[in-house]
C-alpha cells in the first residue's frame, strides 16, 4: 500500500463528497416515504425528480409499486396500449 496523501484542495473535495454520500444514505428512506405520500396526493414523477434530485424513474417505479398511476399523459406504446386496442376490436 502506498502512502498517498492528497493535496489540500483534493482532500477537501473528497471530504465534501463523503459527507454528501453519507447524507444521501441517511435520508433516502425518509425521502422515499415522503415521496410515497406525495405521489398519493397527486405529485408527478417529474415534480418529485426536480425537488429531490433523484431520477423520475425512481418515482415511476415507486408509483407502480404502490398502485398509483401518476403519469401526466397516457402511454402511446406498450402492453397497455395493445390491450386497449384488442379490447376495442373485440
Amino acid at each position: 500500500m502506498t502512502a498517498y496523501e492528497p493535496d489540500p484542495q483534493t482532500a477537501k473535495l473528497f471530504a465534501q463528497h463523503k459527507t454528501a454520500a453519507q447524507i444521501v444514505k441517511r435520508t433516502r428512506k425518509p425521502v422515499l416515504a415522503a415521496a410515497e405520500a406525495a405521489v398519493r396526493a397527486g405529485a408527478t414523477n417529474q415534480q418529485l425528480a426536480e425537488l429531490t434530485g433523484m431520477s423520475d424513474e425512481t418515482f415511476r417505479k415507486l408509483a407502480e409499486r404502490i398502485g398509483v398511476d401518476n403519469r401526466q399523459k397516457a402511454p402511446t406504446v406498450g402492453r397497455e396500449v395493445e390491450a386497449k386496442k384488442r379490447a376495442i376490436e373485440s
